[in-house]
């Protein structure tokens, strides 16, 4: 701007000078010729400059406008990714108020952009995910260290989802919060198909009672206070197995865990070892004459009549029993109480035997 008003007063200043040449003398003519000479190569070189910096602003805008164009692509790729994304993701501000939610976030939620946007996450909450969770959570983000961890949420219309959720500061170029950012992967599935196997791997098939390996593993945890197991050994099931077949056989085992699971109560532990043996740890009141009394019901219930579809047959069990001692080994516990049953059968079964050991 400055370049174009000094060209306007140039052109004005020699326009002056050329209208009152003829007036003056041949020296002076002579001076200001060569001043309007300088003027003229001056006004040449400021036109030229004048040229060059133009051009060189348009090469700029260009460059500029390339570079503007290019991070535009960036930012369009960027939002179609969170867009398309096959987990949800969630901005809030550094409040914890929702500023941006992902189509996927409404898939899950049920909650459309509109409606979350403003709101807090709380509103996911089901209340049933420990409150430590959301300290520990908090007091991680606020120290601008990502968090990780799995919560229990709700949808809008009450249904409960897991989710593995992983919650980083957005800081500014002073290092200062500005908002959080959450990328949230529902596990539900993932979670309920883990529980199965592991339940599958503690449970026995049949009957739905824990099985050995799981059953040695709480015995291992059990042993450090006084404890006593109930080694149980079906009579007579062998004859239903070889006279009315395995079906029955193995109707006959679901009804007899049915029948034990029923005397049992809130602290103790029933498991199938196998076959027809069955064991059950009791962890509270433990006293030889409760435990007793524990093995006359499960005698006095096993003697009863079975149906198994149109028949009817009569079993009986022989238990052994064994206290823990201090410091023993649980295998060995196990043993004892083992033991103590082949004697309850070999001294006429349908009985319980102590162990002395």
């Amino acid at each position: 701007m400055k370049k174009l008003i000094s060209f306007i007063l140039i052109l004005i200043f020699i326009s002056f000078i050329c209208f009152n040449l003829l007036t003056l003398t041949t020296g002076l003519k002579f001076i200001i010729v060569l001043i309007f000479i300088f003027l003229s190569l001056s006004l040449f070189y400021l036109f030229k400059t004048t040229l060059e910096q133009v051009k060189r602003l348009k090469n700029n805008q260009k460059e500029l406008q390339s570079a503007l164009n290019e991070k535009l692509k960036e930012l369009k790729k960027l939002t179609r990714a969170i867009e398309s994304s096959p987990v949800s993701i969630v901005i809030t501000d550094k409040r914890g108020n929702i500023e941006y939610v992902n189509p996927k976030f409404s898939q899950i939620t049920g909650y459309l952009k509109e409606e979350a946007i403003g709101q807090n996450p709380r509103i996911l909450q089901t209340g049933k995910t420990d409150r430590a969770v959301y300290n520990d959570m908090w007091k991680t983000i606020s120290q601008k260290k990502e968090w990780q961890g799995e919560l229990l949420n709700r949808t809008k219309y009450g249904d409960e989802y897991w989710e593995d959720a992983r919650i980083s500061p957005i800081l500014d170029e002073d290092g200062d919060v500005t908002h959080y950012v959450a990328v949230k992967e529902d596990i539900t599935l993932k979670k309920r198909n883990r529980e199965q196997m592991l339940y599958l791997a503690r449970h026995d098939a049949l009957t739905s009672l824990i099985n050995r390996q799981y059953f040695l593993e709480l015995l291992k945890s059990s042993i450090k206070k006084p404890i006593a197991l109930l080694y149980i050994d079906l009579d007579g099931f062998k004859g239903v197995n070889d006279n009315l077949g395995h079906n029955c056989g193995d109707l006959l085992l679901v009804q007899v865990a049915k029948r034990l699971k029923d005397l049992l109560r809130a602290n103790d532990v029933l498991a199938r070892l196998g076959g027809d043996e069955f064991v059950l740890m009791i962890r509270s009141g433990v006293s030889k004459e409760g435990v007793e009394v524990v093995a006359q019901k499960i005698i006095d219930e096993m003697a009863k009549e079975f149906t198994l579809g149109g028949n009817k047959v009569k079993i009986s069990a022989s238990i052994g029993i064994a206290f823990s001692k201090e410091e023993q080994d649980p295998k060995e516990l196990l043993i004892c109480a083992d033991e103590a049953m082949y004697e309850a059968k070999n001294g006429g079964k349908n009985r319980f035997q102590i162990s002395n050991k």
